[in-house]
């Protein structure tokens, strides 16, 4: 655009900027760990997001001296005006060596224009695709040694070679990993644990990893994630820049335990339908956790993947009573006070489990009540499963939320607990686990209600 046609210079300038380009920002190892290790449904990206990314690419992509790195960086936006005082054919210029200066915001402005229709085509817009920006730079510093003489030019473009970049860790981008964080989104806590279980670890783990370290609502630590690898796997090549840790090539379930923070909610994640350690994470987890939910991704001609959530189950030493001959309760606990207003919402949440599969669907029933009866009940499907689907050896967590009626007197109130048939309404007779009865209600706790 600055300078007049002229075939030769123009190649130069072509190769020089696609030689400083692939060499001093080294924007040739993403692309080549795309063409590696992209497939159908992903596309992966060398750096992180948004200005970790940015920092971390200036850290890790830095020469040796580092005076000499940090000296170039700073220098080579300046150098055409630089250039401006060595000998320059001035017939190669379409215009004054005053208003060629000019070409550098040009050139900025120009190459972010393109790079955002690009993204914007490809529908992969994202201020995360940081990569884009490594180009400009390389525009600059070919455009300046272009005005240079060519010894000089070639001594810097030496230079600027001495140290190629470090590798950068793999981000991905697009789906099934944004869907991963999507889905813990709505009740994620911020004390969670994450699980994974990868078929192929070497090739699925780090992005899914390094996708919760950048985008969980409190940017996850590896430190709070936990990876089941098979012994002849790899989590990642040696001497990456940010390794993960906790990562267990057999499972025993006291140093497990032992390592994990505390958390009420884990995240289990599996790709590949897991891996071959066999069934005793499994069979630790059923015994410590509740299942939630469950979501599967099935990306065709990839992988599959499949994200659950479990809420730990409180400490107990056996069922506190059993409803029928199967329905067993374990633990149960009262969101918030003891001390609630009319008009406010309570919810209890209580661990069952059965002892033997049952034919029958049951519900459970929160009930408030005074001397005179009751004053407020919620009836509710534990754990919004029907009971004839439940699973021996398997906890159950229900939460069921009990309003209080706008209309209800100052006093002490009796928080109750009962289970029944759904399809009946015939009450499930309550027993302590050495067989003595209850009736058809336990008392839970003594709720103070005060004026709304």
């Amino acid at each position: 655009m600055f300078t007049r046609y002229d075939r030769k210079l123009w190649l130069n300038s072509l190769l020089m900027w696609a030689f400083i380009g692939l060499s001093f920002l080294g924007w040739l190892l993403p692309f080549l760990q795309a063409i590696l290790i992209v497939m159908p449904g992903g596309i992966y990206y060398a750096i992180p997001p948004g200005w970790t990314g940015i920092l971390l690419f200036y850290s890790q992509s830095r020469f040796q001296p580092e005076l000499l790195y940090q000296l170039l960086m700073l220098l080579s936006p300046f150098a055409p005006t630089v250039a401006r005082r060595f000998p320059v054919d001035s017939r190669r210029l379409r215009f004054s060596p005053r208003v060629t200066t000019l070409y550098i915001p040009a050139l900025l402005l120009s190459a972010l224009l393109i790079a955002y229709a690009a993204n914007w085509v490809v529908s992969s817009f994202s201020l995360r695709n940081v990569v884009m920006f490594a180009p400009l730079i390389a525009v600059c510093m070919a455009l300046g040694l272009r005005m240079l003489p060519t010894k000089a030019a070639m001594l810097i473009v030496l230079l600027l070679i001495l140290h190629a970049p470090q590798n950068l860790r793999v981000q991905v981008e697009n789906a099934p990993y944004r869907d991963f964080v999507q889905t813990m989104a709505p009740t994620y806590q911020n004390d969670s644990v994450v699980v994974t279980e990868f078929n192929g670890a070497w090739r699925w783990l780090l992005p899914a990893a390094y996708y919760f370290i950048d985008f969980t609502p409190d940017k996850m630590s590896k430190y709070r994630q936990f990876h089941l690898v098979e012994p002849r796997d790899s989590a990642h090549p040696p001497n990456y820049p940010d390794e993960l840790v906790n990562i267990f090539k057999t499972f025993e379930a006291a140093d497990f335990a032992g390592r994990l923070p505390a958390h009420e909610q884990l995240w289990h994640l599996t790709q590949g339908g897991g891996n071959a350690l066999g069934t005793d994470f499994a069979d630790w987890l059923n015994q410590h956790y509740a299942l939630i939910r469950t979501q599967a991704w099935d990306e065709p001609y990839v992988t599959d993947y499949a994200l659950s959530e479990y809420a730990r189950v409180p400490d107990n030493q056996g069922p506190l009573l059993r409803a029928g001959e199967q329905l067993n309760l374990y633990a149960w606990t009262l969101e918030g006070s003891v001390e609630v207003a009319a008009c406010q919402s309570l919810t209890v949440e209580s661990w069952w489990r059965i002892s033997a599969e049952v034919d029958e669907s049951y519900s459970l029933s929160v009930i408030l009540a005074d001397g005179d009866g009751q004053r407020a009940i919620q009836n509710s499907i534990p754990a919004d499963v029907f009971t004839t689907e439940w699973m021996t050896g398997r906890f159950y967590r229900d939460r069921t939320s009990l309003q209080m009626p706008c209309d209800l007197e100052e006093g002490r109130y009796n928080l109750l607990l009962a289970a029944k048939e759904t399809l009946s309404g015939a009450a499930l007779p309550l027993r302590y686990p050495d067989g003595s009865a209850i009736g058809n209600e336990v008392y839970l706790t003594t709720l103070q209600v005060s004026p709304g």
